[in-house]
């Protein structure tokens, strides 16, 4: 475990979390050494940090024997290049602290493009004249055009190799829009597991799905997305999936990279954001991973509300203030005893599927295939043959198929209520059904 020392800025008059960063420092498996406060009005232009408190950490890095020094803060390239020179040590920035840990965590191969990706943005934008450059080029290699200097090689090389892995993420983005197209065909919905990092989405995955994900007590333990099926009542199976964790000002250049990963989220049919009812700074929790959804358009996507590890309340202690959130559904569960997980359960099934309702369309000559989905679903009550040779069929469909029916609303008609009066409490305008 490498040993570092930390700067900690602050903005007079804003909230700040450093027991946050610290706990990304020590995710990322660093072990800190020493840790300097700094309270700002404005950061330096040069410096980010004034010359008196450089020193001071000068002098803490030459006492402790110390290679690197890690900064609560994203810098920029000349304020990085003038504090590493006038510290003589290497230094990471916030973002490169996140980029570190996500680079340990992916284990797939969807996971290490999207972190290389982040990873070479982030270093494009680092890259200044005094750059130690990229590969070492030796006599003869003929990586360099003519008149062309390091600093334009690097750029050029860290260019190609960024739009070779943009080409790479877009086949699996296709990839992924095909394996969601099919199984939102078996009639499966997906609901996605968002929330903070560490919030406990990993444990209750597991809770949930009788899965054995691993899940550890750390920032972005878990990178790589996990889909598995979950029983959520008798014939009825949802599939569910574990995303990566959010953070307060998480870099654009994750959120960019990670689009792919994040699609699971904007498509899914129910979000489940997973809170911990536990932590001081909930509500701000909340709200960031609030922001972070309408980010990545997933705000419109209804949401469950899951309070997670009442298992660490006190006893007798307030576990929510129901006022205080603009949020309808709430459950409070804990993933490590199980508490909770059945009426989590049911507020899946109720949000998802709703009541029952019986209708009856008459499909088209082009309806073979739609017939084949309700019987595959289950939802057909009876089928007869109209006056003029067309397929009828009377169906008792939830919430769920009929968002599946708008799919192929042009190959079908709903039969009119006036001629089933014993349907007419079945709204056709609230789904957007044709008449």
């Amino acid at each position: 475990m490498k040993t570092v020392g930390v700067l900690v800025v602050s903005f007079k008059g804003r909230r700040h979390d450093p027991d946050e960063f610290y706990e990304l420092v020590r995710s990322a498996d660093f072990q800190i050494k020493f840790s300097c406060s700094a309270a700002v009005d404005k950061p330096d232009v040069r410096t980010y940090v004034r010359s008196g408190k450089l020193q001071e950490l000068k002098d803490l890095i030459a006492l402790n024997s110390l290679s690197l020094l890690i900064i609560n803060r994203d810098i920029s390239s000349s304020q990085h290049r003038n504090i590493q020179r006038q510290l003589c040590c290497q230094i990471i920035d916030r973002t490169g602290l996140i980029l570190n840990i996500f680079a340990q965590r992916a284990r797939s191969f969807e996971g290490r493009v999207q972190v290389e990706l982040a990873q070479l943005d982030y270093l494009k934008s680092k890259l200044t004249r005094e750059w130690t450059h990229l590969e070492r080029q030796r006599g003869g290699l003929g990586l360099r055009g003519p008149g062309e200097t390091q600093l334009e090689t690097d750029r050029r090389l860290l260019g190609l190799r960024i739009k070779q892995l943009t080409g790479r993420l877009k086949k699996i983005k296709l990839r992924r829009s095909l394996a969601g197209g099919l199984r939102k065909k078996k009639g499966l919905p997906t609901v996605a597991l968002v929330g903070y990092t560490n919030a406990g989405k990993s444990t209750l995955f597991n809770a949930l799905t009788q899965s054995e994900v691993e899940a550890k007590d750390l920032m972005f333990a878990t990178l790589d997305p996990t889909i598995r099926a979950m029983e959520i009542g008798i014939d009825k199976r949802v599939l569910l999936a574990d995303t990566v964790g959010f953070i307060e000002n998480l870099p654009p250049t994750l959120i960019e990279a990670f689009a792919a990963t994040l699609e699971e989220t904007t498509k899914s049919q129910l979000i489940l954001h997973v809170v911990d009812i536990a932590d001081p700074e909930l509500y701000e929790r909340i709200n960031e991973v609030d922001k972070i959804l309408k980010m990545i358009g997933a705000d419109n996507v209804p949401t469950i509300m899951v309070y997670n590890k009442i298992d660490l309340l006190a006893k007798g202690a307030i576990k929510i203030n129901s006022l205080a959130l603009d949020k309808t559904v709430r459950v409070e569960v804990s993933a490590t005893t199980k508490e909770g997980i059945k009426a989590l359960k049911k507020a899946i099934v109720k949000n998802l599927y709703g009541a029952k309702n019986r209708i009856t369309v008459r499909l088209r000559a082009t309806g073979g295939k739609l017939r084949s989905v309700f019987y595959e679903r289950g939802v057909v009550l009876n089928e007869s043959v109209g006056t003029n040779g067309d397929i009828v069929l009377t169906l008792e469909v939830d919430r769920f198929d009929k968002q599946l029916m708008l799919k192929y609303k042009d190959i079908y008609d709903l039969v009119p209520t006036d001629e089933l009066s014993s349907y007419e409490n079945f709204d056709v305008g609230n789904i957007g059904l044709k008449n």
